[in-house]
């Protein structure tokens, strides 16, 4: 049954891709079909349910918040955005606090505005673009406007063609699916914008806000964000994901910490603890990556972890070199951040320690189960990776290995190898940006970490 569910859903996605109209009126059948075959799975034992073991799939997650195929680490600098605005004037005043959060954002990019005739000279007072297209999409009047979707399309192909030149960013701020679609057209790095129906053949979007016109179900009444501050919803996201990082805030905590002996020797942390127990990835694989680190970097390890990990940072500590190990067991959290910030490394389990090192810059490479959502929760830093196995069943929400009946597939994914070679990957870009800082005294971009698993 947890099949056909699943095969289900692909189905529907495949017929009615999200945000379509078709998709609204698949949900007026699929849904009831689902909450039927759920019931029946729910009342079958699960023991005479016989499922075939999940096959996991190894991913690489760059740290970064912005993730597409085949970018950098962090996307390349914003030099040239395009930004849609193509409504009525009341829509076009809605917008203008979006606007200035993408110049803000943005503060060194050309901005070219595409927007309706008549909020050329408001746009041009504004300051806050730098060159409007103007292109009358909509009519002046709404009771004239022509719905068809034969004029949408001669619209949309309109305004591509109007707008000059390529773009590293393109955004529209309109919340439908007439006018987002002229993104796809427009030549682009990245796009970005509220949800619309996909062309085949043409790129989607890169970046998606979900739609806020109606939030809440069943008892919950429905609620919404205002129009305006849905817009600048949109833009922060835009900026989050494409602006160039700024310095964590944690790092102002690395002033207020105590200060405490470090090892003598250049060490790494391995983070051997986690709020659940199906996240912990074996000790036997953090001592074989222990060893590894000693022998080709001389490094010292550095044990850390709350006190319910000391049975098992002793079980590590026995598999390593006795003179080459410390223990950071149960240590107070004001005193974490000097230590972390200290490291040549960090390998940790999916907690709160992965994303501190992360968010520090501290090479950081993460050991993800799926327990929940891996592209939600892995950490976020310019040094950091994760790696995990993915597979059909996740996010289970699993809290033991022993509730998995297929025993945790998606952790033993990973190998010892993979961290190594990530670690290798992510220690080898700093020694090239120290380098590089030293000799030409500018920063040094690395290239995407992209592992080779053949």
């Amino acid at each position: 049954m947890a099949r056909f569910i699943t095969r289900l859903g692909g189905l529907r996605r495949k017929l009615a891709p999200p945000a379509s109209r078709r998709e609204r009126w698949a949900r007026k059948l699929y849904v009831p079909l689902v909450q039927f075959a759920r019931g029946r799975a729910e009342s079958t034992p699960r023991d005479e349910v016989p499922l075939p073991p999940p096959v996991p799939e190894l991913v690489w997650l760059g740290g970064t918040v912005m993730d597409v195929p085949g970018a950098d680490a962090r996307p390349a600098p914003i030099r040239r955005l395009a930004v849609l605005k193509l409504d009525h004037i009341g829509d076009f005043i809605l917008g203008m606090r979006a606007m200035r959060v993408l110049r803000e954002g943005f503060p060194d990019a050309h901005i070219t505005l595409v927007c309706a005739s008549w909020a050329v000279d408001w746009a041009r007072q504004s300051g806050l673009v730098d060159s409007i297209v103007p292109f009358d999409f909509f009519p002046a009047l709404t009771r004239e406007w022509d719905r068809s979707s034969e004029r949408i399309r001669q619209l949309q192909d309109a305004v591509a063609a109007s707008v000059p030149g390529t773009y590293d960013l393109a955004v529209d701020l309109r919340y439908g699916d007439d006018t987002t679609p002229v993104l796809y057209r427009i030549p682009a790095r990245y796009r970005a914008g509220f949800p619309a129906p996909i062309e085949r053949g043409l790129p989607h979007l890169d970046l998606i806000v979900p739609y806020s016109q109606a939030i809440g179900n069943g008892e919950l009444k429905a609620r919404s964000l205002q129009a305006e501050l849905r817009l600048q919803m949109l833009a922060a996201t835009v900026v989050a994901a494409f602006g160039e990082p700024q310095p964590h805030p944690i790092r102002a905590c690395l002033a207020d910490s105590p200060p405490r002996p470090a090892p003598a020797r250049p060490f790494a942390v391995l983070s051997i603890g986690a709020g659940t127990a199906i996240r912990n990835w074996p000790v036997e694989h953090y001592a074989e990556v222990g060893r590894a680190l000693i022998d080709r970097h001389d490094f010292d390890i550095v044990i850390l972890g709350g006190k319910a990990e000391q049975q098992n940072a002793e079980r590590l500590a026995a598999l390593l070199p006795e003179a080459r190990v410390q223990f950071a067991i149960g240590r107070s959290l004001a005193e974490l951040p000097q230590l972390v910030a200290g490291a040549s490394l960090c390998v940790s389990n999916d907690t709160g320690m992965s994303h501190l090192s992360a968010a520090l810059d501290v090479p950081t490479v993460v050991v993800l189960s799926g327990q929940d959502r891996m592209e939600v929760w892995r950490p976020v830093g310019i040094n950091a990776v994760a790696i995990g196995g993915w597979t059909p069943c996740q996010p289970c929400g699993l809290k033991e290995p022993s509730d998995c009946q297929w025993g945790v597939p998606c952790l033993q994914a990973v190998t010892p190898a993979h961290v190594l070679e990530a670690s290798e990957r992510l220690l080898g870009r700093v020694r090239d940006r120290d380098a590089s800082t030293a000799t030409v005294g500018i920063p040094n971009d690395p290239p995407m970490f992209s592992p080779n698993l053949s």
